[in-house]
């Protein structure tokens, strides 16, 4: 039996075909995973599957549900129908999806039925008992969005889309933004919800390790069309398309080789007991919440040091205070052992989204110019700069919105560079990208770290990431330090439980040890 069939789905804008000849198949309990890279059309197949296309563009093809025919070019009042009983889309950011005006109460039973919503007690029964399939407290329905955290947000938006009672549940990137622990918690919460219900999931994902652990069947995107389809274990493990072998062969893995660029790094030449960054007990509460105790972390030339943890651990804290973002309340925070800001210039920040670190209304040329003026360098080393991150000296005349997610990370890299730091702290700097582009900016990181002699300290939930770019881990917890050392002994033999969960939470972890 499938639920959702569609077959040949095209999408069309005003510059030609963007998505062509796409078929799927959903069948209840099942999970079709559709993987590729930003661009490749996956997102605008899910919209076109349930009648969310931008407008401007238009849809085209057969596609089925429950049997029934649906009309790809139906009213947006048709497709509300669909979506209230049929099909629907959870999208990948939560905190953008849901009004944050609103109550979460008032959100979650706006998906209800008309009869259910419109009799007080019995809206107010059937949105506590959607938070509690998904594991929220009836209280979380007095909440706004802002209140909780990125996960609670996720699991608001998961019971907002069931109260709607569909069939096929097309969740695109819904774990992306969340730590490694609260994704495995998402995703098992999925998967409990599409067993009980029968749910057929339709899961858009970059996450290859994601696809290969959660799904039944793949379809891999790549220039709007499907290169190779079949099931989950087949084409993940046995690709036969250069394109599916590419995209694996970039897949960060715990069990891989270790790069020979973070070997350990005792030999660096600099002065013993001198590190670049040096942080002692620092301390940092935000009225009665404690984010930072007594924190200590080094880094050296050319070291790569991580801080890892999931959300609320007090890692990005931390980066802030070594950045000068926040004042510590207590404890010191020294750069080649000068107490923080006599020169701010020694330390710059890499931040997860280039697009929003980035100005769009000015020039790569003037963006990075003005940061050359406040690093005491002429504007005419733009061209050099560009050079240093592998971009063409004409990159310095487009704007932001022109460059890939990729090249606006190498931007904002080169824009670090600028006043030549000697610490560069890069918070998140690939979650937001495919694996393909995240080892590309992975390289150019450890790169510029040999060449320039940069110390980096790096923030991250994603310990596959880590592993190949970190000498040393710091493993964070509700803002202390639970674990610290060599990253092959820290993720080869984890003492603390903390790590050994962060471990078993990765994508793919559950299946390197089903089939160890």
């Amino acid at each position: 039996m499938t639920l959702l069939e569609a077959r040949g789905i095209t999408v069309t804008g005003p510059e030609g075909v963007i998505v062509r000849g796409v078929d799927l198949a959903v069948a209840p309990g099942r999970t079709v995973a559709v993987v590729g890279e930003s661009g490749s059309g996956k997102s605008l197949t899910a919209k076109a599957l349930t009648g969310l296309l931008p407008r401007g563009l238009r849809a085209d093809g057969a596609a089925s549900l429950d049997g029934r025919p649906l009309d790809l070019h139906a009213a947006e009042r048709t497709w509300r129908r669909v979506r209230a009983g049929g099909v629907v889309l959870l999208l990948q950011d939560p905190f953008t999806s849901l009004s944050p005006v609103h109550r979460c109460g008032g959100q979650v039973a706006e998906a209800l039925p008309d009869a259910v919503r419109r009799d007080r007690r019995a809206r107010r029964a059937a949105v506590a008992a959607a938070l509690d399939e998904v594991g929220l407290p009836t209280r979380v329905a007095r909440a706004y969005p802002f209140e909780l955290s990125g996960g609670q947000r996720q699991r608001v938006a998961i019971a907002a889309a069931l109260a709607a009672r569909p069939r096929v549940l097309v969740a695109d990137e819904p774990t992306t933004a969340l730590d490694v622990t609260t994704q495995a918690e998402i995703l098992d919460l999925l998967g409990g919800l599409q067993q009980r219900h029968g749910l057929g999931l339709v899961l858009i994902t970059h996450d290859l390790r994601l696809a290969r652990e959660r799904a039944d069947e793949v379809a891999v995107m790549h220039g709007g069309q499907v290169v190779e389809a079949g099931p989950a274990a087949d084409v993940l493990t046995t690709p036969t398309h250069a394109y599916t072998r590419r995209l694996l062969a970039a897949v960060p893995s715990l069990d891989a080789p270790r790069p020979r660029a973070v070997e350990p790094v005792e030999t660096t030449p600099h002065p013993a007991g001198a590190p670049v960054l040096r942080a002692r007990e620092v301390r940092r509460a935000f009225g009665d919440v404690v984010a930072l105790r007594g924190v200590d972390v080094d880094v050296a030339v050319g070291e790569c040091v991580a801080v890892v943890g999931e959300s609320g651990s007090g890692k990005t804290t931390l980066a802030r205070c070594v950045v000068g973002l926040e004042t510590p309340d207590a404890g010191a925070v020294e750069l080649a052992g000068a107490a923080l800001g006599r020169d701010p210039r020694a330390v710059q920040v890499v931040f997860q989204d280039p697009y929003s670190a980035l100005n769009p209304a000015l020039t790569i040329g003037d963006q990075l110019a003005e940061a050359l003026r406040a690093g005491g360098r002429p504007a005419s080393e733009v061209p050099e700069l560009l050079a240093q991150v592998h971009l063409p000296a004409g990159y310095a005349a487009r704007r932001p919105r022109a460059l890939s997610g990729g090249e606006r990370q190498r931007v904002a890299i080169a824009r670090a560079l600028a006043p030549r730091p000697r610490l560069l702290v890069c918070d998140e700097p690939v979650s937001a990208l495919d694996v393909s582009v995240q080892a590309q900016v992975l390289d150019l990181l450890v790169d510029l770290r040999d060449r320039l002699g940069l110390a980096l300290l790096f923030v991250s939930h994603d310990l596959a990431v880590v592993r190949q770019v970190a000498h040393r881990v710091v493993v964070m917890k509700d803002g202390e330090v639970v674990e610290r050392g060599p990253v092959a002994q820290v993720l080869g033999d984890p003492q603390h439980e903390y790590t050994r969960r962060l471990l078993a939470s990765v994508p793919g972890a559950r299946t390197q040890e089903a089939h160890a």
